[in-house]
């Protein structure tokens, strides 16, 4: 089984966040060195809830379809609730439960089959965590 099925190249490709935030609120930067994914993620928080987000950088197929899959999850939830979201899918990568869960982000579970993508999933997660 391979870990790159259709769902994922969809999701990479995506460019629903892609677009400038009338009102940003934060952004933080982080890279994946051994392979060179560099990822911007900007949030709108407003009374407490992710309004809206914006993905800029260049990566793999995992670490976009990782960013897009997130942030479709965590666009419109309160901030503690998205950093448990985003906490958990990090556990979830690390313990190779992901693939068990009922949501989008599942699509990854795959990744755990080649070690080193874990990182590449795991990119755009660490991003998140330094903005919630």
């Amino acid at each position: 089984m391979s870990i790159y099925n259709q769902l994922i190249f969809k999701k990479a490709r995506e460019k629903r966040f892609e677009k400038e935030l009338s009102k940003k609120t934060c952004a933080f930067s982080g890279e994946n060195s051994s392979c060179g994914d560099q990822i911007t993620i900007s949030l709108e928080i407003k009374d407490g809830i992710v309004k809206d987000a914006k993905l800029d950088g260049k990566g793999c197929i995992i670490s976009l379809a990782a960013a897009n899959l997130l942030l479709e999850e965590v666009v419109g939830l309160p901030v503690l609730e998205a950093k448990n979201l985003v906490e958990g899918y990090l556990e979830d990568l690390k313990n190779d439960t992901l693939k068990t869960k009922n949501t989008n982000l599942s699509l990854l579970g795959t990744v755990s089959q080649n070690p080193v993508r874990i990182k590449c999933a795991a990119l755009p997660a660490r991003v998140l965590s330094h903005l919630l």
